[in-house]
């Protein structure tokens, strides 16, 4: 196996803050910018690296929509994953990726359901850690009870429960919360 990352000035900021708990107490970290500028790419290899070096660690990684999901960061985790020759098992129906060490990449649709607007449906949920691409698009209540489920061998481990949040310059609660 061999990774290939060698991330920019900025990336790298990003890098710290979601793997050094000495530079930055964050769980909750927005990764902005235009189009084309790395982000689905950095929350792929940071959730990539966690689980090849945690065993039987829970990642989870999440869009507006499952559709979007698979058409866009799924592809972008599964082209590292061939790029770098790593050993994992794609399981489509259940929606996860498994590693050799039992750690696994989640996926999950973060869509308003006018039959879940609590999102409930998370309610027993545990992750590590985990990512949102495109964060802009998903409803900040979403983020608030995804990010409340970041324990899973957190303590076990030593890891921080951060949750990535990736987004392009939009109007917005993540403006409003963390740009303003």
């Amino acid at each position: 196996m061999e990774i290939n990352f060698k991330p920019s000035a900025k990336q790298f900021e990003v890098w710290r803050h979601l793997t050094d708990p000495n530079y930055s107490k964050a769980t909750l970290v927005l990764a902005g910018g235009a189009a084309g500028g790395g982000k689905s790419y950095l929350m792929s290899v940071w959730l990539i690296t966690s689980c090849l070096k945690y065993p039987d660690i829970r990642a989870v990684v999440a869009r507006h929509t499952l559709k979007a999901l698979k058409e866009s960061t799924l592809n972008t985790i599964l082209s590292i994953l061939k790029e770098w020759k790593i050993k994992y098992n794609y399981n489509q129906k259940d929606g996860f990726i498994e590693f050799e060490n039992e750690s696994r990449i989640i996926l999950k649709e973060l869509a308003n359901l006018p039959s879940d607007p609590t999102y409930s449906r998370f309610g027993s949920s545990e992750y590590t850690l985990g990512g949102v691409d495109e964060s802009d698009l998903v409803d900040e209540k979403a983020i608030e009870v995804l990010s409340s489920r970041m324990r899973w061998k957190n303590a076990e481990y030593g890891i921080k429960p951060v949750l990535l949040m990736t987004c392009n310059p939009s109007i917005g609660w993540l403006r409003d919360r963390f740009v303003q």
